[in-house]
């Protein structure tokens, strides 16, 4: 029976913690920081697949993942169970989920940096024919694309 203040033989206080970027890698430490990163990354689109990618990279190849526990308390044995298991434990994504969430987040990423695209979209050429403030746009009379 687990004792007041655990679940599945882990405390509370362990599931929510950030972890230490500075603890060596591979630590529990340095695991429970790239896992509280990873959960942030995931979520917010402001992170670059390239981030995501470096993380898991690093917790893959350091083994990190060890030193984690899923709800039943047992160390993970793959990445991939990492990253299956349910928030707090893991990432809550099957790891093909996540690659193509960083596909994904790669090509929107892409496209929003795209000068050309921003031009186009000024004019109302993409976009459904409306302009940056949601107007239709009746075009211009340029024709062509700076370069």
């Amino acid at each position: 029976m687990a004792s007041e203040g655990t679940t599945g033989g882990t405390t509370m206080a362990r599931l929510d913690e950030q972890g230490d970027m500075n603890a060596p890698s591979g630590s529990r430490a340095w695991a429970a920081w790239v896992r509280w990163e990873l959960n942030g990354a995931i979520r917010d689109e402001k992170y670059s697949a390239e981030r995501i990618e470096r993380l898991l990279a690093t917790m893959n190849g350091s083994k990190g993942y060890q030193q984690l526990t899923d709800r039943n308390g047992h160390p993970f044995p793959t990445l991939e169970s990492f990253c299956r298991e349910k928030r707090p434990y893991g990432l809550g994504y099957d790891k093909a989920i996540l690659d193509a969430l960083i596909s994904e987040r790669r090509t929107t990423h892409a496209l929003a940096n795209d000068s050309q695209l921003r031009v186009l979209r000024s004019h109302g050429e993409i976009g459904r024919g409306r302009g940056n403030d949601g107007r239709l746009n009746r075009g211009s009379d340029r024709t062509s694309i700076p370069h």
